[in-house]
């Protein structure tokens, strides 16, 4: 039967504690069979949980977000994907990435915008590129303190920048490819 020893360091005063839970459940705790020093995982960037919402499916709209050089308003465009998540620490970061899917029945410079509960004005907003005859498929990503442990929701709009139907996840208002052609928006909480 192998054995566990606990080694104090002979130049160190500190006192290490190992302590178990309130539980009513036994645990086992495995070591690996290897030499090594344990990982806190206690470092910027670490993963502490990511959220997603994937679409297949097909829906249009033809409200407008102008091309200019004003902020776009959570008024302006429609609304094609939204997703929650409740952070678990205010001073975590968020990275919110998106990816959409969307056809045009005319040439439009179509702007895919990211907002923030019902905040107006636009966190981030990613356009200039003319779509027309296919669909095409914009992707940006936004990073930002989570400022808070209560949910946020974070919505996508879409819009083109004059009168014309926008057809998320397809084109000329048709599903393309029987919903495999998603879009989709994840949220992933990092470490600071």
């Amino acid at each position: 039967m192998s054995k566990v020893a606990i080694t104090g360091n002979a130049s160190g005063t500190g006192v290490f504690t190992v302590a178990s839970p309130n539980s009513n459940v036994d645990r086992v705790l495995t070591l690996p069979d290897e030499s090594g020093t344990v990982d806190t995982l206690q470092r910027s960037g670490n993963v502490v949980q990511v959220v997603n919402f994937q679409t297949g499916a097909m829906a249009t709209g033809t409200a407008v977000i102008p091309a200019d050089d004003t902020v776009p308003q959570i008024g302006e465009g429609n609304e094609y994907m939204t997703l929650a998540i409740t952070p678990t620490s205010a001073s975590n970061k968020l990275i919110i990435d998106i990816r959409v899917a969307v056809g045009t029945s005319t040439a439009l410079y179509v702007s895919v915008v990211l907002f923030q509960d019902a905040i107006a004005n636009a966190l981030a907003a990613f356009g200039g590129v003319a779509v027309s005859a296919e669909p095409g498929t914009f992707s940006f990503s936004h990073t930002m303190a989570a400022g808070s442990t209560s949910a946020i929701t974070f919505r996508v709009r879409m819009g083109g920048h004059t009168t014309g139907t926008l057809t998320f996840n397809g084109h000329l208002g048709t599903r393309r490819f029987g919903g495999a052609m998603a879009s989709s928006i994840t949220i992933t909480e990092v470490t600071p």
